[in-house]
């Protein structure tokens, strides 16, 4: 699969941010489908489990009790990184 040149910036900038901030072997929440940046924290040496679409809103409960850093804000970050590099 060809990756655009936006795309692996973001995802090396968000990798670069995990490695720095958070420990490896950490559990991380990924909220959404299995997709490359998952693959890439995987295979950085962190446990990620992604969501199977539910609806977290209303039930939370499949999670709440796993210790997790839930990686929405990574997401977040991801696409501030690529605002900025645009």
């Amino acid at each position: 699969m060809s990756i655009h040149y936006t795309h692996e910036k973001r995802y090396t900038k968000t990798i670069s941010f995990v490695n720095k901030h958070i420990k490896k072997g950490s559990n991380i929440l990924d909220l959404g489908i299995k997709n490359i940046l998952s693959e890439r924290l995987i295979s950085s040496g962190y446990v990620v489990e992604n969501t199977k679409g539910e609806n977290l809103d209303i039930d939370f409960n499949a999670y709440s009790k796993k210790n997790m850093i839930v990686s929405q804000l990574l997401r977040f970050l991801s696409i501030c990184w690529l605002l900025l590099i645009s």
